[in-house]
């Protein structure tokens, strides 16, 4: 009895130290089973529309009868509709280089992308007589009129045709270290942390234009906005893979990222009043320009349908077509029109700035070569 004692606590601290030292860990997917390291290189095809808010350019308003007890022909302009960009499916690229190492499956990845939108859009409406809507003597009721947040002063003056066009170009650079690994038969992942940086060109143009007559005035106006924006900050995201069969998957992607850098924008401002066929009442051509700091939060979403096939045991091909969305919060800072101060009885005006969201979502292809 006493030797199966003794023999039994040689046994179970052995059995015990065993299971500590057993590792249990997720395989690494790569390098390939013939490489040392692998060297992947990607090229991807967009298809993306961009969409950016507050960039209304225009709202058309309809003078409607206000009638009161000591003015019952008195009328006041009351907004019908506003105006926004068409947007356009535009094309881009997206280039990647990466390395595989074969310390654990660590990889090493870097990617260029490149994006050119633009929207645009006009409106008009009948040409009025007076620029008067005060009395429904003057104009009837029912006429409409255009007025654009974008201009100076913008409640004050009404034109017949407005013009809005937007470009935006967008680059942004990714560095990511990552390691995919299996997490089943069918199930992989790839968690990754990095760099991001970014650097854009936005152009914000709006024009408006009301032609002479009798008792009122020709009038011209434009706004040229421009805001050039880049930041630089730490991502991170996961990418996961579920294999349907032996080349065959679905794929679904997600990162987020933290920016901070410089935005420089600026707004030049014309404006042109003049009697038909007579002098000019008023003439107003200045510019405006600021620039500060600030962070830009950006989320990035992403699924499809993958096909990837090996040549030998050292070279893998694959094939991604999906859709991906990407949202970067008030990223449109432009200086809108010039306005009174509400607070202040002071003949001053000021400047208020957008808030705006991008978003860029669409069509994504893209092709790796491995080896």
């Amino acid at each position: 009895m006493i030797r199966k004692l003794l023999t039994l606590s040689f046994c179970i601290p052995a059995f015990l130290c065993g299971n500590m030292e057993t590792k249990s860990y997720t395989p690494p997917l790569g390098p390939l089973p013939s490489n040392t390291v692998d060297v992947q290189v990607d090229l991807t095809f967009l298809l993306w529309f961009a969409s950016i808010s507050e960039t209304q350019y225009a709202t058309t308003k309809i003078f409607t009868p206000t009638p009161g007890t000591f003015a019952p022909d008195q009328g006041t302009l009351l907004a019908k509709k506003i105006h926004n960009l068409d947007w356009k499916w535009s094309p881009g690229s997206r280039l990647g280089l990466g390395i595989v190492t074969n310390h654990d499956g660590w990889d090493l990845y870097s990617s260029w992308t490149r994006i050119r939108n633009s929207g645009d859009h006009e409106v008009a409406v009948s040409p009025f007589t007076p620029d008067d809507f005060t009395s429904t003597t003057v104009n009837a009721p029912g006429t409409e009129v255009l007025n654009s947040s974008w201009f100076i002063e913008p409640e004050r003056f009404n034109f017949n045709r407005i013009s809005g066009k937007l470009t935006l170009l967008y680059n942004q650079i990714d560095l990511e270290l990552g390691r995919a690994f299996s997490l089943g038969d069918f199930l992989s992942a790839r968690p990754h942390v990095g760099l991001r940086g970014f650097w854009s060109t936005l152009h914000f143009d709006v024009k408006g234009s009301r032609p002479g007559g009798p008792q009122i005035q020709i009038l011209d106006a434009s706004s040229q906005n421009l805001q050039n924006r880049w930041g630089v900050g730490l991502s991170a995201g996961l990418d996961t893979t579920w294999a349907f069969s032996k080349r065959w998957a679905f794929f679904a992607k997600g990162d987020a990222s933290l920016t901070y850098g410089r935005v420089s924008k600026s707004k030049k401002m014309f404006f042109d009043e003049a009697l038909e066929n007579g002098p000019t009442l008023a003439l107003i051509n200045s510019e405006f320009k600021c620039q500060f700091y600030d962070i830009q939060p950006i989320i990035d979403l992403g699924s499809g349908i993958r096909y990837q096939t090996h040549f030998r045991e050292n070279v893998s091909f694959l094939v991604d077509i999906g859709y991906e969305f990407h949202y970067f919060h008030t990223f449109n800072k432009l200086i809108t029109g010039l306005y009174s101060r509400p607070t202040a009885d002071d003949g001053l005006i000021e400047n208020l700035t957008s808030e705006g969201d991008l978003t860029f979502s669409g069509l994504t292809v893209r092709s790796r070569i491995e080896f």
